[in-house]
């Protein structure tokens, strides 16, 4: 079952955080493609390229990359065009915009459509109705994830979902 860890900033500054997975993760026996490793558009913003470096080893190593949060701060599609993320996590802000009008609409799907024409999958934050499952489906999103599908559930439903091979969050 795959796994994502968050690192911040902080974790990148108080160590070789690359190494520091790395071994973690080949001692525990698991295969590094399961482990996603995420990292906020935040995180990125100071010394650009260090955390370019950083960003790298990791896929070098055979850990996917995800850019989180993207659009909860100020953005720089300078980074989208930088940085090869393998999937970009659209912040749920999004998500309340598309009920302020097309213009929500508007910027999320030339987002879209920007992260697919550069070969980067995507996933939606914060989906809660039918609605807007059905509009991220239309615009090309690649993954979605939100209360819709479902809400924090407690450990022994996740095992007894796996068992049953039921996704847990995304659609």
């Amino acid at each position: 079952m795959p796994h994502s860890i968050n690192l911040s900033r902080s974790d990148f500054d108080m160590c070789d955080i690359v190494e520091e997975v790395r071994r973690r993760v080949d001692d525990s026996g698991l295969p590094r493609n399961i482990i996603t490793i995420e990292i906020t558009e935040s995180a990125i913003g100071s010394d650009f390229d260090f955390m370019k470096q950083e960003i790298a080893r990791f896929q070098q190593l055979g850990f996917p990359v995800w850019m989180d949060d993207f659009g909860s701060g100020y953005s720089s599609l300078d980074v989208l065009q930088s940085i090869k993320f393998d999937l970009i996590k659209f912040d749920m802000i999004f998500m309340k915009k598309l009920d302020d009008g097309e213009s929500g609409k508007i910027v999320l799907s030339e987002l879209m459509r920007m992260a697919t024409s550069l070969g980067v999958d995507t996933v939606c934050e914060g989906v809660e109705t039918k609605e807007q499952q059905r509009f991220l489906q239309e615009i090309g999103c690649s993954k979605l994830q939100g209360y819709y599908y479902t809400k924090p559930i407690p450990l022994e439903s996740i095992l007894e979902r796996y068992e049953k091979g039921i996704q847990i969050g995304y659609g």
